[in-house]
């Protein structure tokens, strides 16, 4: 029996098409990522638990007892922050391995849409071999002319269909892939948070420990920087110990932001905080090389910086480029060059620096304090300096990702810790 040419390619089309994995979470997978949610809400409650008996201890801590319990509630926060940060990590792995899942699914279809289009493209070359007039000639009646015809436009039409689709598959596979280096590089982020979050507990742990041993008692020796006590500035070594890592030293690094904080109206233990937690995940920064680490959207202001300051671009080092999206990022505030070009001009002003340079301390300083007011750090408040840290890490001062509220919280926290140790005794 005769089946119609269109059935056969319905059928053809049928088995290209639907035979493709789904893309929807596995019902495993979606009760892992609900699970860990609910966990990292139920911290995330603790944490403000911990966070209100913080501040009503702070206010009673005059006895070493009172110092001590205020410590021991300091640890508790940050042991429940790293809890909380790791089940993220976990969280932001399984929908990273479902990134990579749909992809892989996207690419077996395109594969086989485009095995659908070279074999309707051959059909169709097959049919139309033969003329109308002969197709005419050959069809024993006009019905089987017509249907002839209409199987070749039908046949046209799937063609273009089919291309419709490998195009679509083509944006969903960019998009997804897009997807998946934002979720690569917020995992990266809350790894080096977490790390970041190990040392302020190992830092409190030593704290605490050193006065359960009575052995921390106040020294009346003054040093030149600031007239801070010896035991304030060890401190404070302690705790800008990423700044130092990457070759500031503790005494640029206070007095370059008691200097510039004050010219920008913010609080300098928020701008030492922020800059701490910055070059604390910023691993890499100074290994790169532009024209390997850099997006080229933004070598033409990176050559027009270093022309300005005659530095060789070749040489000059940049944020080196991570596992996921590009690197690139000057200094020690960390600005990408078309950033860094237009703030230029105010910390030029500011400074007194013409042309200002990312590899100056104090220009650099100056630029992330600037950056800093206009996102609500000149207003000194908890929310205007939330808002700020917020904008700095992702552009957006009212970002709800949780990377962004784990970021600008560590940032506070860290303000907190060096504001304690910025004022003289």
């Amino acid at each position: 029996m005769h089946i119609p040419f269109r059935k056969k390619l319905i059928a053809t089309m049928a088995i290209f098409f639907f035979i493709t994995p789904s893309f929807a979470f596995s019902s495993t997978l979606e009760e892992q990522l609900n699970a860990k949610k609910q966990q990292i809400a139920d911290l995330e409650n603790q944490i403000k638990n911990y966070q209100t008996e913080i501040q009503q201890k702070e206010s009673e801590a005059k006895t070493l007892t009172s110092q001590i319990s205020l410590l021991t509630s300091k640890i508790n926060k940050i042991l429940s922050e790293i809890k909380s940060l790791e089940l993220s990590i976990e969280s932001t792995g399984l929908e990273i391995t479902d990134r990579e899942q749909k992809i892989l699914a996207t690419k077996e279809k395109l594969n086989n849409q485009k095995i659908a289009l070279a074999y309707s493209i051959e059909l169709l070359y097959r049919k139309q071999i033969n003329s109308p007039l002969i197709m005419l000639i050959q069809s024993e009646n006009f019905s089987e002319y017509l249907r002839k015809i209409n199987d070749l436009i039908y046949l046209e039409d799937s063609i273009l269909a089919t291309i419709d689709k490998i195009e679509e598959g083509k944006k969903l596979i960019e998009t997804e892939k897009q997807a998946l280096v934002e979720k690569q590089e917020e995992q990266e982020q809350l790894k080096a948070l977490e790390e970041i979050q190990q040392r302020e507990a190992a830092l409190r742990k030593t704290e605490q420990n050193i006065l359960l041993g009575q052995a921390k008692k106040k020294k009346s020796e003054l040093v030149s920087l600031l007239n801070l006590s010896k035991s304030q500035v060890d401190e404070l070594r302690d705790e800008i110990y990423y700044l130092q890592k990457n070759g500031i030293s503790l005494e640029d690094a206070v007095k370059y932001g008691q200097i510039v904080a004050e010219r920008a109206n913010i609080r300098a233990a928020f701008l030492l905080a922020l800059l701490e937690v910055e070059s604390g995940m910023g691993t890499n920064i100074g290994s790169g090389r532009y024209k390997t680490d850099m997006n080229p959207n933004q070598w033409d202001y990176f050559l027009k910086i270093t022309a300005k300051l005659n530095r060789d671009p070749e040489t000059t080092p940049v944020s080196k480029k991570p596992n996921y999206g590009w690197g690139g990022a000057m200094g020690a505030a960390q600005f990408l060059p078309g950033t860094w070009l237009g703030y230029e001009a105010k910390v030029a002003q500011l400074t007194g620096h013409n042309p200002p340079s990312p590899w100056r301390i104090e220009d650099a300083f100056m630029a992330a304090a600037l950056k800093l007011a206009h996102d609500g750090a000149s207003s000194k408040t908890k929310s205007g300096e939330l808002a700020a840290a917020k904008s700095y890490l992702s552009g957006n001062p009212n970002c709800t990702k949780s990377i962004c509220n784990w970021y600008a919280n560590l940032v506070l926290d860290k303000a907190a810790e060096i504001e304690k140790n910025l004022t003289p005794e």
